[in-house]
This record gives structure tokens, sequence and C-alpha cells, in this order.
């Protein structure tokens, strides 16, 4: 059974703390709750009544985290009546689910506390996002998408504590980035990770994310970021991370 959260009834931390898809789904829980109508959460009940999956749906992008015991015959009919522009989730699941996936990957998982002092790196104190945004779109991101959305959704996330950016200077110009882009209890989601062409090969992008890294895995939280299968996944080898999983979407 499926049902909509439209109020505390229901709990998502349980079901949202195993994997990255969970992380997305509880970190926008715990900024807009159900209190706004672009964003809607449900999860899918087990005959004791716990739930086994948990859906969030904003603005049509479609997140999805299933336990061992979700209903995949339930949840594809329930997806494809409610609809979405694009949908993500475990690669294994979006096979259950029996949908062909468009771009897949890996999803890696940070271990190891790294010294950030060898990328000698200066930091933004006041991060403008303009130039956060900036830096993402020229890197061409996947799910970047107009401006104005992204800089409500961010900030307002920032201003909730649910995400964190950080922004490196090169002769004080923006030169690099990275987020972490959803931050609950128990996890981080790093992401958005990019460097301007003019500063490439200098360390920046490794040296935002190692920073993240370390203070995520400081305050004891997993800690994980998703690359595409043809991107730089030894590159994030080399600075800490493992491959513990695939995740995938179709639009």
């Amino acid at each position: 059974m499926i049902k909509f959260v439209d109020s505390g009834e229901y709990s998502l931390d349980e079901i949202c703390s195993k994997d990255v898809f969970g992380t997305r789904i509880l970190a926008y829980f715990n900024t807009y709750s159900y209190d706004f109508d672009f964003i809607r959460f449900w999860v899918q009940l087990d005959e004791n009544n716990s739930p086994v999956a948990a859906i969030s749906l904003i603005d049509g992008s479609m997140t999805l985290t299933c336990g061992e015991k979700a209903d995949f015959e339930e949840l594809a009919a329930f997806i494809k009546m409610i609809g979405y522009s694009s949908l993500q989730c475990e690669r294994q699941a979006m096979k259950r689910l029996g949908l062909d996936e468009d771009i897949w990957g890996y999803v890696v998982r940070y271990h190891n506390i790294t010294d950030r002092e060898k990328y000698n790196i200066t930091l933004c104190e006041n991060v403008d996002y303009k130039d956060v945004y900036h830096l993402i779109k020229s890197a061409d991101l996947l799910g970047v998408g107009e401006y104005l959305p992204w800089l409500s959704d961010v900030t307002h996330r920032v201003k909730k504590g649910t995400a964190e950016a950080a922004l490196a200077l090169e002769n004080g110009e923006p030169a690099a980035c990275a987020m972490k882009l959803f931050i609950t209890d128990r996890a981080v989601l790093l992401g958005a990770v990019a460097t301007d062409k003019n500063h490439r090969g200098k360390g920046l992008g490794g040296g935002l994310v190692t920073l993240l890294g370390n203070e995520s895995v400081s305050d004891g939280k997993r800690t994980e970021l998703l690359c595409k299968h043809d991107s730089i996944v030894d590159f994030y080898r080399s600075i800490g991370f493992t491959v513990v999983g695939e995740w995938a979407m179709v639009n």
C-alpha cells in the first residue's frame, strides 16, 4: 500500500537511512516537510504498516529508495500513474521496475580522511550562489535547471542546514565549486563539483571534495557521491572514495 505523506503519521527516517536516494528524499523532507504544493512524498507500507519504500517528487524530478520488502509491481504501477520528468534510484531497482535506464553510474563513498592542505585552496568566505550556478552550468552537470528555481531551492536548503556550498578562488575570481547537496543527521550526498576551464589541472575540485568529505566523515556521517559510469571514478578512488553501488536515471 502506498500512502501520501501529509502528516507526521509516517516517519521517513528509517527507510531513508540506507542509501543516497534516501539521503536526498529525507533532506528534502526535512527542508520542506509537507507544507508546499511543488514537492510531494509517499511511502510504501508492508503488512505491518512499516515503510519499505519512499518517493519524493519535486517539479517533476522523482527519487525512489527501496527496502528489501518493497513491492516493485505496485511501485511500477504507481510511478506510471503519477508520472515524472526524471526518475533516479538504485540501478537494480530500476531494472525491477521494468524501466530502461537512460544514464547510469557509480555510487562512491568517502572513507579516508585526506590532507587538503596539499591543494593550496583559497576559500570564498561569503559564497555567491550565482558564481556556483555559473560554474556548474558551464560544466554541463546533470540535473541543473534554470537559475531562479535552482537558486530558490538551494538557498532555502542552505538556510535549513540540509545543503552547503564551497567555492574556491584564484586571484580573487571564482575558480571551482563543490557542494554538500543533501545533508541529514546520518549522511551527506556530495556533488556539484565543477572547475572553470581556465583553472583546471590544479586540483581545486579534488581539494573541495576532500574538504567537504573530511568535514562530513568527521561528523560521523556516511558520505557519498554519484558519478557517471564513463566519468572520473578513478579520480575519486585516488582521493579516498570506494565504489559501493550503482545508480540509474530515466528521463
